[in-house]
């Protein structure tokens, strides 16, 4: 019998590890590791014991455990940051078919992270994630084949693939989606699918997503308190772009929808982004 753990390393990899239910296993060791690891992140100690074990996993051919390197790698969690080294673990777990490995191999031909930019090169990899229904990769490669970046261009394939990772509930996707139904790139021009998508993703903490709505709401809807408060939330969240649009449309309210926007903001974040209508 084996037992199944989920771990999430950062937004970058979700991690399946699996081990024996008889004896604790190296991968089970592993997986107690970091979950520990998740409770005390500054237990260097601790990180040096998860790199060693999970180094040697790896060296034995263990497709998640190359994976795992390969974000610490590229993240530079616990080792020094080396974006070649990650890539060389990447690939040697996306070559044993490990669709979030394909992904972040595909991810890091698309921006020359680690190894030489290759558009041609990282699509290969995402379609192969594609392939087996990897929602980030979904959306990486569908704005690729919207762009027609290193492949034949169809917005069409593109909106598809993208409203694919979206419906899995990635919020990246969605507030793409949503940009798309705004410009009818690949879908017929929809201001209220285009909403509803760009809501979904400012929902779930994404920030670009809340800057996004706060101009549907600023210049769509006319309703400067609440997107005064998708500004704020935004900003809060170190948004570069924010602050700027915050202190312009600061300018245009009164004392009283300052004081409601700030509110509905108090109100959203303690909710988690629940309760903001």
């Amino acid at each position: 019998m084996r037992t199944t753990n989920k771990l999430i390393i950062f937004v970058f990899t979700c991690l399946i590890l699996s081990a024996s239910a008889y004896a604790q296993s190296p991968r089970e060791q592993l997986n107690q590791m970091v979950q520990q690891l998740q409770k005390t992140p500054n237990d260097h100690a601790l990180r040096e014991k998860i790199i060693k074990l999970a180094t040697g996993i790896a060296e034995q051919g263990d497709a998640t455990a190359q994976l795992y390197l390969g974000s610490m790698y590229v993240h530079g969690i616990g080792v020094q940051k080396d974006e070649k080294e990650a890539a060389r673990w990447f690939r040697l777990s996306a070559a044993q078919g490990n669709a979030d490995a394909q992904g972040n191999l595909g991810q890091m031909y698309l921006s020359g992270q680690g190894v030489a930019k290759d558009y041609k090169e990282a699509a290969k990899w995402y379609r192969l994630a594609v392939e087996q229904g990897n929602a980030r990769a979904q959306f990486s490669f569908g704005v690729m084949v919207a762009a027609g970046i290193g492949v034949a261009k169809n917005e069409k394939e593109g909106a598809r693939l993208v409203r694919l990772a979206a419906e899995k509930g990635n919020a990246s996707a969605q507030n793409h989606l949503g940009t798309m139904y705004a410009k009818g790139e690949g879908v017929a021009t929809d201001h209220t699918e285009s909403f509803k998508w760009v809501r979904l993703a400012a929902g779930q903490g994404n920030a670009d997503a809340q800057v996004n709505l706060a101009f549907k709401y600023d210049y769509g809807y006319g309703d400067s308190v609440r997107a005064h408060m998708w500004f704020a939330l935004a900003a809060a969240q170190g948004d570069a772009y924010a602050p700027n649009y915050l202190a312009e449309i600061a300018t245009r309210m009164t004392p009283e929808q300052l004081a409601a926007a700030k509110a509905l903001a108090a109100t959203c974040k303690a909710s988690a982004y629940k309760n903001c209508d």
